[in-house]
């Protein structure tokens, strides 16, 4: 049961979505170690054939990967806070106590904090690297086929892109942390709502 009476989670709802959260932290995983092979290797040929639109490639190629990576990663935060939002049922004890032991005895810290004990930047770092060995290759010449205004185009596009790399990840510690207790408050008032359906 939980906190509150008449709120339960029957055990197959509870292993159903356990099995959710591993999927995505199983897909979040594959999508990582897909991106560091991936541009390992990008940079090895590029390095070898002097080539620096390969290196513009993988800035391609880690964009939408991030995108999906920031998506399993908030399936994965609203699933656990809709577990832990049922308080301490017998099957999913450990999930409230886990819940209440972080609110409880973990020291209080600043919101930044907070912030970058969750925050990652590996996508960052490899699209500033990316963008970096691409004018390195270029011998640092913004001018691209006797053109200034491709040079310029594809400058604003590596800044955008680590931009939307720097943006990605703070939304996702900030919805790890500091939104947790929001969200878990926001299940149960739905639950308050629809109480036939959390029955």
């Amino acid at each position: 049961m939980s906190d509150k009476p008449g709120f339960s989670i029957s055990e197959k709802e509870y292993s159903m979505i356990r099995e959710e959260i591993m999927y995505n932290q199983n897909q979040r995983d594959t999508f990582e170690r897909f991106a560091y092979t991936v541009v390992t290797a990008i940079y090895a040929v590029a390095f070898a054939a002097h080539s620096c639109w390969l290196m513009l490639c993988t800035i391609l190629l880690l964009l939408p990967i991030s995108f999906r990576i920031f998506s399993c990663n908030e399936s994965i935060h609203y699933l656990s806070s809709y577990l832990a939002s049922f308080g301490k049922s017998v099957d999913i004890a450990w999930e409230h106590y886990h819940h209440k032991y972080q609110e409880k005895f973990k020291p209080e810290s600043k919101w930044y904090k907070k912030l970058f004990s969750q925050l990652r930047l590996d996508f960052f770092l490899l699209i500033s690297a990316s963008s970096l060995l691409f004018w390195l290759l270029r011998g640092f010449s913004i001018e691209i086929h006797g053109k200034l205004l491709y040079g310029i185009i594809i400058l604003i596009f590596q800044i955008a892109a680590a931009v939307i790399e720097l943006i990605v990840p703070i939304r996702n510690s900030i919805i790890g942390t500091e939104k947790k207790n929001e969200m878990i408050n926001n299940w149960k008032a739905l639950m308050q709502e629809q109480p036939e359906q959390a029955e």
